[in-house]
């Protein structure tokens, strides 16, 4: 299987199932983020998770093209970002959340946009016979 096909799956299903976990259980799952964001310990494993997501997804895949592909690798590129962000500056992740989460609107229609993008990752990797 080829490298783009496999990370647009990868990336296709990871947002379908956590857009979809927080438009289901949006309340309660966003008030556990803020307060795990909160813990010092929890914001650097969550960058270094986000720095080998994105960094393995750029160093496999690094395709700028006009094309289905590109998506796959601002994906990895935003991962990467994030992670090095919540490592080395993780108080500009702490002063921006907490804005951009008081605004149920933005949230809600942020998780809609993942939600389509994951299931068109997903769409438009699978062979249509």
């Amino acid at each position: 299987m080829d490298t783009s096909i496999i990370l647009a799956q990868f990336w296709g299903w990871m947002l379908i199932i956590l857009s979809g976990l927080f438009l289901l259980r949006n309340d309660k799952l966003l008030g556990e983020i803020l307060i795990a964001i909160e813990n010092r310990g929890f914001m650097f494993a969550a960058g270094f998770f986000s720095l080998i997501l994105g960094l393995v997804t750029v160093l496999l895949h690094n395709v700028w093209v006009l094309d289905w592909e590109v998506v796959v690798t601002l994906m990895g590129w935003t991962s990467l970002v994030k992670g090095i962000t919540n490592i080395g500056f993780p108080e500009f992740t702490l002063r921006t959340i907490p804005s951009f989460t008081n605004n149920k609107t933005v949230v809600q229609s942020a998780l809609v946009v993942a939600l389509l993008l994951g299931a068109w990752l997903v769409w438009i990797t699978y062979p249509m016979y």
